[in-house]
């Protein structure tokens, strides 16, 4: 599809921040690169982005690679992944924020773990996160307490595990949790 026309909410991977929302100026179906305004988004900046594109009442997901253009105050996103955007009551943002688990709960038994497990989320919602870590290491139904930083703030949140990805899958292995509680 030519997005030329559309909209693109850019958001930075790293941080899940939004960056900007600009029209797609040009779209170059052969290296699959759009083109906005280069004033908007700055290379040096945010390198790797999450780009909504929105076309003829459609919404579409890309990882986007920014680089500086040769033309004059635009900036090319070289596009990959493409895929029709979620639909979900919390959207997840992609992100790669280390955290610590410090406290489990599971089968009966629960306590402080010391040293905290140290993990990566990998995405997170209103609703809850997604990370990577030891694998096998909670079932289903433990609460977990999990501590991050998220916006310069020292966060903790209660967590329940809600599914686990299979440990030889790297794409999928990890923790799917639903938020219970933010400290």
């Amino acid at each position: 599809m030519d997005f030329t026309g559309g909209r693109a909410v850019i958001s930075d991977e790293r941080t899940g921040l939004r960056i900007a929302n600009a029209t797609v100026r040009a779209f170059d179906p052969e290296t699959e690169a759009i083109t906005v305004d280069g004033r908007l988004v700055n290379p040096d900046y945010c390198r790797q982005a999450v780009v909504l594109l929105f076309k003829r009442g459609r919404v579409y997901q890309y990882d986007g690679e920014v680089h500086a253009s040769q033309h004059s105050g635009l900036t090319d996103i070289l596009l990959s992944n493409g895929r029709p955007k979620e639909d979900r009551a919390a959207p997840r943002n992609r992100v790669n924020v280390p955290a610590r688990v410090e406290w489990a709960s599971a089968g009966g038994q629960e306590g402080w773990i010391s040293p905290p497990l140290e993990v990566a989320v990998r995405n997170i919602s209103t609703g809850g996160l997604f990370f990577r870590g030891m694998p096998r290491a909670f079932p289903v139904g433990a609460r977990l307490r999990l501590r991050m930083e998220i916006g310069g703030q020292d966060t903790r949140m209660l967590l329940t595990v809600i599914h686990t990805g299979p440990p030889e899958d790297l794409e999928t292995s990890g923790y799917g949790c639903k938020l219970l509680f933010v400290e």
